[in-house]
């Protein structure tokens, strides 16, 4: 990976972090005994990190809402888990996006150099399916898309802190989360 090098990866922990998910799908992670990253299929967007599993860091109940609201699944879980990571990396931190910032640049120019127009939402296909296909996780605040290049990295100025686990060999533990009987 080209990109890999320029940006700052640390070992993190997280631990808890939520899921939210369906009973049918926790019944498959509980079987198998860990979880599979879902590619995204043909048509279908593959989340702003890219494929992975996404876990919010610091909220349950934002876990519940994504499963129950957004997903619509008809019977929502939440898992609980740990993470523990070797190579994280963490874009509420601002030189990390800076790094990305620099790199995303870099492949803009090569592109245009190419006879290539890249499109603005091509930035979150670039990051998430070429820059991150080596690291285990990616940790950033969700917020909304914008179409406007100056409020690119708005996008991680958030309160949600949001994992991205590319790679579900780092998912240490896991379990049902004991509130889920609640209607949060």
């Amino acid at each position: 990976m080209e990109n890999a090098h320029i940006l700052p990866m640390a070992e993190r922990s997280f631990d808890p972090v939520y899921h939210g998910t369906s009973q049918e799908n926790w019944e498959s992670i509980r079987q198998q005994g860990r979880f599979v990253v879902a590619k995204a299929r043909m048509g279908k967007s593959p989340g702003y990190l890219g494929d992975g599993v996404y876990f919010y860091e610091s909220s349950h109940e934002d876990a519940w809402i994504w499963a129950k609201d957004e997903k619509r699944f008809p019977l929502p879980v939440v898992v609980k888990a740990c993470i523990q990571a070797l190579r994280c990396i963490d874009c509420c931190d601002w030189s990390v996006v800076k790094a990305l910032d620099r790199a995303y640049v870099k492949f803009e120019k090569r592109m245009r150099n190419e006879g290539r127009e890249p499109k603005e939402p091509y930035f979150f296909h670039w990051l998430g399916r070429h820059v991150l296909k080596e690291i285990d996780c990616i940790r950033a605040c969700q917020r909304r898309p914008s179409a406007r290049r100056e409020l690119l990295w708005s996008r991680f100025e958030s309160n949600r802190l949001v994992i991205c686990v590319k790679k579900p060999e780092v998912i240490a533990k896991f379990e049902i989360f004991e509130e889920n009987q609640k209607d949060l």
